[in-house]
C-alpha cells in the first residue's frame, strides 16, 4: 500500500440532496419514462442522503411476470446504461447557475460485481436480475479503496426495465484534504492464523451507518485479528473508539471509551437512551464523565474517559474530537446492565405466579 499522504473527503449533508428530492425525482422518472407516478416509489433520506427507487407493479409481482432479461451481461448493460444517464443528467442540471446540485457527488466511480438472478416469493421461478456495485475514492494518485458501508444495488426486470435501485452512498462536497498516512505495527500487517493461512490486509474508506453524526470520509486499514475483522485507523483524520466495560452490583456499568489514532488528546461527550422508550419520549439522555491517561502500545499518554450508565438495556453514545486536528468520530453500542442477586433468587422455588 503506498505510503503516500491520503485524501480525506468531505461529506455533503443529507439534507443538501434531501432538500431537492423532487428535483432528482423527476430527473429519475424522466430517465425511466415513467408516466403514471402513482406506481413508482422515490424517496431520499433526510439522515443518510440514501435514495430508493421501485416499480411496484414490476418488483415482486405475483402473476404472470415475463421472465428477466436472458442473460447477465444484459442485466449488467442495461444497470450501467441508466448509471451513465443518470450521472450525466445530474452533472448536467449541477452546471446550470445557482444550481442546488453543484458540486455534489452523488454518483461516486464503481467497481461492479458480477449481477445475480433473484428468485419469486413463494412460487418457482426468477424475478429479476440485481446488479451490484461498489463504490471506490482514490486514496492518492495511484491507489483506489473501497468504500465500506456503501453499495449500489440495481434490480433489472423484464424487458431489461430498471424496476428498482437502492443508492446506499452520501454525496460529497466536492473537496478533499489530505492527512499523515498511519501505518501498522509489523507483527499485525499479515496475520497468520493456526493452520498458518496468511491474510493481507488492506485499506478502505469507511461510511457510518444511517443517522451516524459524520463529517468526512478518511482511510482506515481493515486488519484481521484472529478471524474477525477489525479497523485501524490509516491516517491522523481517522479515529477508532472502542469501550471497556465494568459492571456494578447495582445493575448500572462504568464504560470507558478508548481511542485509537489522532493526537491522543481528545474530548469526549456522552449521551444514551433505553430500550424501554423505544420511540425516545424521554429523549436521548446527556452523561456525565471524568478523563484519564493512559499509555498506548506506541507509548504515546492518551485521553481517556468514564461515564456511568444506568442499569437495563441502552445504546450509549459518544462523541470524540481530536483537540489537536480537529478530527471526530461517533461510536454507539448497545449495552445491558442488570442488578447481582446478592441473595437467593426469587425464582429458585419456581415461577413467581402460576
Amino acid at each position: 500500500m503506498s505510503e503516500e499522504a491520503p485524501y480525506v473527503y468531505w461529506l455533503a449533508s443529507p439534507r443538501a440532496l434531501q432538500d431537492h428530492e423532487d428535483l432528482v425525482r423527476r430527473i429519475v422518472f424522466q430517465l425511466l419514462g415513467v408516466s403514471d407516478s402513482t406506481r413508482h416509489q422515490f424517496w431520499i433520506s433526510a439522515s443518510s442522503g440514501w435514495m430508493s427507487y421501485t416499480d411496484t407493479q414490476r418488483l415482486w409481482r405475483k402473476d404472470g411476470q415475463p421472465a428477466p432479461g436472458r442473460t447477465a451481461a444484459d442485466a449488467k448493460k442495461k444497470a450501467e446504461v441508466f448509471i451513465q444517464r443518470f450521472k450525466a443528467a445530474l452533472d448536467e442540471r449541477a452546471a446550470q447557475p445557482s444550481s442546488p446540485l453543484a458540486n455534489l457527488v452523488i454518483v461516486p466511480p464503481l467497481t461492479p460485481l458480477d449481477p445475480v438472478l433473484v428468485p419469486r416469493v413463494g412460487r418457482p421461478g426468477w424475478d429479476h436480475w440485481l446488479y451490484r456495485a461498489q463504490p471506490q475514492l482514490a486514496r492518492d494518485f495511484t491507489t483506489k479503496l473501497d468504500v465500506l458501508g456503501t453499495c449500489i444495488d440495481m434490480r433489472i426486470g423484464d424487458a431489461g426495465k430498471v424496476i428498482g435501485f437502492s443508492w446506499r452512498w452520501r454525496p460529497l462536497t466536492g473537496e478533499r484534504t489530505t492527512a499523515t498516512a498511519t501505518t501498522l505495527a509489523e507483527a499485525i500487517t499479515k496475520p497468520t492464523d493456526e493452520e498458518g493461512n496468511s491474510y493481507e490486509n488492506r485499506q478502505v474508506y469507511v461510511l457510518d451507518g444511517d443517522g451516524i453524526p459524520q463529517y468526512y470520509l478518511s482511510p482506515y486499514h481493515l486488519v484481521n485479528v484472529e478471524n474477525e475483522y477489525v479497523l485501524a485507523p490509516a491516517s491522523s483524520f481517522s479515529l477508532a473508539i472502542s469501550y471497556g466495560v465494568v459492571a456494578r452490583d447495582d445493575g448500572s456499568s462504568d464504560v470507558t471509551a478508548v481511542v485509537g489514532g489522532g493526537s491522543g488528546r481528545y474530548e469526549f461527550a456522552w449521551a444514551t437512551y433505553t430500550y424501554e422508550d423505544p420511540w425516545l419520549e424521554r429523549g436521548i439522555r446527556e452523561l456525565d464523565s471524568s478523563e484519564d491517561e493512559i499509555s498506548d502500545d506506541r507509548g504515546v499518554r492518551i485521553t481517556t474517559s468514564t461515564a456511568n450508565v444506568p442499569a437495563g438495556g441502552s445504546i450509549v453514545m459518544v462523541h470524540v474530537r481530536d483537540r489537536v486536528t480537529g478530527a471526530f468520530k461517533h461510536h454507539q453500542q448497545p449495552l445491558f446492565g442488570y442488578p447481582t442477586i446478592l441473595g437467593e433468587s426469587p425464582f429458585a422455588h419456581g415461577p413467581a405466579v402460576a
